[in-house]
């Protein structure tokens, strides 16, 4: 059964779409990631992941 968790990151560096785009892209791409949004105004990242993976 999978037990999904959510994190919220704070993501120093970025200061445009592109740079969120990119963050978002690659947590996106993380095995188990199930959600990954990135909020520039905030520079965090919302990620939602399936801890048996």
């Amino acid at each position: 059964m999978a037990e999904i968790k959510k994190v919220e990151i704070k993501v120093a560096g970025m200061a445009c779409a592109g740079c969120s785009g990119a963050v978002e892209k690659a947590l996106s791409r993380l095995e188990g990631v199930t959600s990954a949004k990135v909020d520039l105004a905030n520079k965090t990242a919302y990620v939602d992941y399936d801890r048996a993976k």
